[in-house]
């Protein structure tokens, strides 16, 4: 965004100016402010996966401080929250799939969360994506994705007899089952 045009229309005219573009943090609407005097900032995409930006400037508003970002704690916390009125909205087929993007958003620029990505996209109900994301925080390297993975296929070759499933094929499972057989 050109914040200079934002600038030079707030000194043009005498209505109030409101700021938009390339704001993802409380910092950046901020800076905003103080760079062109804008009245007030208008966040859209980066409020995607980033509900926080809301708190941090009305923190920063009320103090002078902005406080500190989100756990990742609260970030799951957040997800399963924001999932369970996703589903109430959308009903759980439609709800789980949204979620995937809303993930993604969520998790952009977490250490592994390419791998945690590639796991939501294969869950199907919301006591899959619970379990996951309680799971994930317990699995930071590969080997034990890869124990996670072989478990899972365990598990479908078990409740498919007959069937035989490669590790290279993507894998859709029942977390339900993983915690059994594991």
């Amino acid at each position: 965004a050109d914040w200079d045009i934002i600038r030079q229309v707030k000194a043009a005219v005498s209505i109030p100016v409101i700021g938009n573009g390339d704001v993802t943090t409380g910092e950046q609407a901020i800076r905003m402010r103080e760079e062109t005097g804008c009245d007030g900032v208008m966040i859209g995409r980066g409020a995607q996966g980033n509900p926080w930006i809301f708190r941090e400037l009305a923190e920063y508003d009320r103090t002078g401080t902005i406080p500190p970002r989100p756990t990742q704690e609260e970030i799951r916390n957040m997800m399963l929250r924001h999932a369970r009125m996703q589903l109430e909205f959308k009903g759980e087929y439609l709800g789980i799939r949204e979620m995937r993007k809303h993930t993604a958003w969520y998790t952009k620029g977490m250490t592994g969360s390419a791998r945690l990505r590639d796991m939501v996209n294969q869950v199907e109900t919301y006591e899959e994506l619970e379990a996951l994301f309680i799971e994930s925080n317990e699995m930071n390297s590969h080997n034990q994705i890869s124990q996670f993975k072989r478990a899972v296929i365990l598990s479908k070759e078990k409740h498919n007899p007959g069937m035989k499933i490669t590790y290279d094929m993507p894998v859709y499972f029942d977390i339900k089952e993983v915690y059994n057989f594991i």
